[in-house]
């Protein structure tokens, strides 16, 4: 009866993941529902292939639920599935250890997005701490990383974010660029970028950044690549060039302009997003209007007027670039 059972609750979580492919998720919970009817009246304590099996169901119901907007019954399933987790062979299954160290960077990321930063807190520690006890897992080390990130940035922790986005960076470069790498090392760079843009606010901000504005720029022109190599379109691209373009705004103006046309502008990844194109052009307004600033506090300095003076040609160069649109 069991094997019976197994088959038929098999055939729901397939057919809930093929819907899932299509985006589909009202139905792909639907289908996930009647696996988990059959699931959860299993004695999976003792056994851990049946709870590998009910922790599939809690953790894709979770994703649907996350995709349907219901976080708080995302967070129900999530804890219902790292429970389950830990009565599989973890120690012994590397596929078990990483779908629960998976689980916990899902449960923490989520935890951010519903500002419960404390228990957001001890699941990346828990997650970081399997990791250091297991191995490396790559990819997971870089979503740990990448998502902590995010954490970071609402505890208003710039520098410990600009740090672990750097982190999981680097650890993406070592791997094949498959979408989802693709995806993260925008998100990581896209959340970087943030994390430097927030650390430009403070009162000593430009001492503080150092060299990490060369290689937040450098992070800016590497994601343009991608997107242009690999189709990629997602919401992280469109932080990433925002708040790329505040760092290039107080640190690099005269590459502003450049840097706006080049995602936004007729020809850009980017330029049917007529939002952030406004965003752009308010940027190199901005950017303007502190040249001419800086410009009338020296304008007895010939050389240095003649070098802002360029940059306010740069600038303007980006600005009717910007144009088509308005």
């Amino acid at each position: 009866m069991i094997q019976d059972q197994i088959g038929q609750s098999t055939a729901w979580m397939q057919e809930g993941l093929r819907l899932a492919a299509r985006n589909e998720w009202v139905s792909a919970l639907a289908q996930f529902d009647e696996s988990l009817a059959v699931r959860s009246s299993w004695q999976w304590q003792s056994d851990p292939h049946l709870a590998w099996l009910l922790a599939a169901v809690w953790t894709n119901r979770a994703d649907a639920l996350v995709r349907l907007g219901l976080e708080s019954q995302a967070l129900e399933s999530l804890d219902r599935g790292i429970e389950v987790l830990k009565h599989t062979d973890l120690a012994e299954n590397p596929a078990h250890l990483e779908r629960w160290i998976l689980a916990l960077i899902q449960r923490a990321t989520l935890l951010v997005d519903t500002a419960c930063y404390d228990r957001s807190q001890e699941d990346f520690r828990e997650a970081e701490t399997a990791l250091l006890r297991f191995g490396d897992r790559g990819f997971l080390s870089a979503l740990l990383r990448l998502n902590r990130a995010r954490l970071e940035l609402h505890l208003g922790k710039p520098v410990e974010s600009w740090e672990d986005a750097e982190a999981a960076i680097e650890i993406l470069k070592r791997l094949p660029p498959v979408p989802e790498v693709i995806e993260a090392g925008i998100k990581a760079r896209s959340i970087g970028c943030r994390a430097l843009a927030m650390l430009l606010e403070l009162p000593d901000g430009l001492e503080r950044v150092g060299d990490w504005i060369a290689k937040a720029t450098d992070l800016t022109e590497e994601a343009l690549a991608w997107v242009r190599a690999s189709g990629f379109r997602g919401p992280w691209i469109a932080d990433l060039v925002r708040y790329g373009a505040k760092i290039y705004r107080a640190c690099q103006p005269q590459f502003l302009g450049a840097f706006a046309t080049e995602w936004v502008g007729s020809e850009g990844p980017l330029a049917g997003d007529l939002e952030l194109k406004r965003e752009m052009r308010n940027e190199i307004l901005l950017a303007k209007a502190e040249v001419e600033a800086r410009v009338y506090r020296a304008a007895h300095d010939r050389e240095w007027v003649e070098r802002q003076t360029r940059v306010l040609k740069s600038l303007q160069a980006g600005e009717i670039g910007l144009m088509d649109d308005f």
